[in-house]
């Protein structure tokens, strides 16, 4: 019996269990009854307790993940509607088991889904279990399936150029930048991704430009567009608010498919602080290596 008739049912005898004067239905069967309902009404909506039970703890700023697997696994193996299971795998995919997610993206109710924002959202977390898998052709290839299909959403324009970036095709990805700047398209992560791009082509008045505005406030939400800011700083020898750059990017919010390190980030930062060491060797490094620099990994 689907969920929505099954309250619906459940209502009717509460309300019927209710309104049946006393003579007929003494107080105590009524109460009996009622308890029943209630329990049976919270066992067949346990599903959605524990999703909620899990998506409490992930917003936590220092979440039990253990806690957080435990209820989104039970949720889904309770019964979760396939919409929310694809939110679930997303969660899987960003910050815990990538292959689990990948499961439950293969699920027969998963890909029996019609809706084709569903199914479009679907290759766009499968884009990021490629990635984590260290596939990044596979990603890209996915979302240019999703682009030729004429699929113009903003999330498939910050992923494909970020994965673009990423392999070094600052071309294409400034081709997308462009027409998502037509569509107006806005965003932190379209604005990063063009700063990286203008890093990639040693356009570094053009970068500083972009972070300068980019960082007005109080700034991105994720590190790697304070990591690119650093390093427009470095190219400038402007090696103290380059640090303090890196410092606010270790401050923001990492998930394993976040395009930057946090060690890498903390080996950058006791390097160049190190007072004994070539401060003009490594600005030369983190020039030479910005492509590396910028998708997140070390210089060095």
């Amino acid at each position: 019996m689907k969920k929505k008739p099954l309250m619906i049912f459940f209502a009717v005898l509460a309300g019927v269990a209710i309104l049946v004067p006393e003579a007929y239905m003494p107080s105590i069967v009524k109460a009996s009854i009622l308890l029943a309902l209630g329990a049976l009404f919270l066992y067949f909506q346990r599903s959605f307790l524990f999703f909620a039970q899990a998506n409490r703890e992930l917003m936590k700023p220092s979440p039990r993940t253990d806690k957080v697997w435990t209820s989104y696994k039970k949720a889904c193996a309770a019964g979760l509607p396939a919409p929310r299971i694809v939110s679930v795998a997303n969660a899987f995919i960003q910050r815990g088991d990538a292959a689990y997610g990948r499961e439950l993206l293969h699920r027969p109710e998963v890909e029996e889904l019609e809706d084709k924002t569903l199914k479009n959202q679907i290759q766009l977390i499968l884009s990021m279990a490629d990635t984590r898998e260290g596939n990044m052709p596979q990603a890209i290839e996915r979302l240019q399936a999703l682009y030729e299909e004429g699929v113009r959403e903003k999330t498939l324009f910050i992923n494909l150029t970020t994965y673009l970036l990423a392999e070094g095709f600052s071309d294409k990805a400034d081709l997308l930048l462009a027409e998502a700047d037509e569509a107006g398209l806005t965003s932190p992560g379209l604005d990063d991704n063009k700063g990286w791009s203008a890093i990639l082509q040693d356009k570094w008045d053009e970068a500083a430009e972009i972070y300068d505005a980019l960082l007005e406030g109080s700034g991105p939400g994720f590190p790697e567009a304070y990591l690119h800011a650093a390093q427009v700083r470095f190219h400038l020898n402007l090696v103290e608010d380059g640090i303090a750059l890196l410092g606010l990017a270790l401050t923001k919010r990492f998930s394993y498919v976040t395009g930057a390190d946090k060690d890498v980030i903390q080996q950058m930062i006791d390097r160049l602080a190190d007072e004994q060491a070539d401060t003009g060797v490594l600005l030369r490094n983190l020039d030479e290596q910005k492509a590396r620099v910028a998708a997140g990994k070390s210089p060095w």
